[in-house]
């Protein structure tokens, strides 16, 4: 495990966050995964990218950027490039994605670390190595539940936080949680926080570097101590990796485009928070009307008929490569759906907006804590829709995955999602996951209203 993860380290954390941490906390995040089509998070693009920025280190050697003279592995450098993104989104600049690789360095070497005294890390799809912790640290960035760095657990008790058996219980004891902080999106973006005043959810908009003062003007390692609250009070142990990190920035920075934010931030900011949500590249708005009334391709009750990989090229178009998403970010608009800002296929738009206006008019209640839509998804892994899913081209839809699962059956996990809901997506296109026969993939919506022509 990465230095200063001792009982000492996290004193100080742990008392500012019994101050910072709230009661309760909104449940905006992934807890499970829509491992059909990815089998990672909507925003963790490492795996995403393609299969030279994913995997495992075949050697072992994890510690290419910390120091030595081995060139950082993909795994690393995928890493790197989602605490980069991720920074663009925020608007931090180079200086902001610095520190936050002199962080992750310093506390993983970029790896995304489960916890084996933290079972349900271990069952993580993002997990990219192992550490033996004596907290409850997981993920690049090395945070803890118990000290309240998610936004779907509302931190320990201070007594709980200073044990290692007590914080790694009630870590695990918390799975979602667990999960949303092995998103390495997720964790960039905790790490950075936002800005005061911001409508974000607690703890994001009460610790991370967006809420130290004038951290702009304090030396790096100093700032990244400030968030960390490392056993290395001068944060010498981040300095360290200074010269490392700014050589990833040099090269990599140009080529990390900005990622979407898995907990949006909506509002507050100076600006009124629309730097912080997902934006799409096309002039296009999506506009039209939806002249579908019903799936015309894909099985109802199964998931033998999905398009095939060179079917949805020819429908939704190219979704390009893992360096330049440009030919598919040309086909995207933005769509607010029930109050939630996503990114879909032109194509798609009208439809989905469509289901949003049938469920409004329904009068359902259902709370969206989180959705998302468009990402660049890499090898799954699934026969049926080749390398790419429907995410990739801005065809599908998750809705609050930690109470609708993916499950392989026989299917006997609850899920919470709305006949409305059901109802509304399939009556302009949409199929459900959650009729599907093998497996069920109760959070998601796929757009099969267009007959390929072959």
């Amino acid at each position: 495990m990465s230095a200063g993860r001792s009982l000492s380290k996290f004193t100080l954390l742990a008392t500012m966050l019994l101050v910072l941490v709230p009661s309760t906390v909104s449940a905006l995040s992934q807890s499970q995964f829509d491992v059909l089509d990815s089998g990672i998070y909507y925003f963790n693009t490492d795996k995403g990218e393609s299969a030279t920025l994913c995997g495992t280190n075949d050697t072992g050697d994890t510690s290419g950027t910390g120091g030595s003279t081995a060139p950082p592995s993909e795994v690393q450098v995928g890493n790197a490039k989602i605490i980069m993104g991720v920074a663009k989104t925020d608007n931090l600049g180079k200086q902001g994605a610095l520190i936050g690789l002199m962080v992750g360095l310093a506390e993983s070497t970029l790896t995304n670390l489960a916890n084996k005294q933290v079972p349900v890390s271990e069952t993580s799809p993002n997990k990219q190595g192992d550490a033996d912790g004596d907290m409850d640290s997981v993920g690049i960035m090395q945070q803890r539940v118990a000290s309240g760095w998610s936004t779907l657990a509302p931190g320990a008790d201070s007594s709980t936080q200073l044990s290692p058996s007590g914080s790694q219980a009630y870590a695990n004891s918390h799975p979602a949680a667990v999960f949303q902080l092995m998103t390495q999106a997720y964790a960039a973006e905790a790490f950075f926080g936002a800005p005061p005043g911001s409508d974000a959810p607690r703890p994001l908009n009460s610790v991370g570097l967006q809420n130290i003062d004038n951290w702009q003007s304090l030396q790096p390692w100093v700032a990244a101590q400030r968030v960390q609250g490392s056993a290395f009070s001068s944060g010498s142990n981040y300095q360290k990796k200074m010269p490392a990190a700014q050589t990833l920035i040099d090269k990599y920075w140009d080529s990390s485009d900005p990622i979407p934010l898995p907990v949006p931030l909506t509002g507050g900011s100076s600006n009124g928070g629309s730097d912080f949500l997902p934006t799409c590249t096309s002039d296009s708005t999506g506009s039209g009307s939806c002249d579908v009334s019903a799936p015309v391709y894909g099985s109802i009750n199964g998931s033998g008929n999905e398009y095939s990989q060179q079917q949805l090229a020819q429908i939704f178009g190219d979704p390009g490569s893992a360096t330049s998403h440009s030919s598919m970010d040309a086909n995207l608009v933005s769509v607010n759906f029930l109050g939630h800002s996503v990114s879909v296929n032109k194509l798609v738009a009208p439809c989905l907006k469509a289901a949003a206006d049938e469920i409004q008019q329904s009068g359902s209640t259902y709370k969206i804590n989180e959705m998302g839509c468009y990402r660049f998804d890499g090898d799954n892994g699934t026969s049926q829709i080749g390398l790419k899913s429907y995410h990739t081209y801005g065809a599908a839809c998750d809705i609050n995955p930690s109470t609708n699962p993916f499950q392989i059956c026989p299917c006997t996990a609850s899920y919470d999602m709305p006949q409305e809901y059901v109802s509304a997506f399939k009556h302009h296109g949409f199929t459900w996951g959650g009729e599907w026969v093998s497996r069920r993939d109760y959070m998601h919506f796929e757009f099969n209203g267009i007959v390929p022509s072959n």
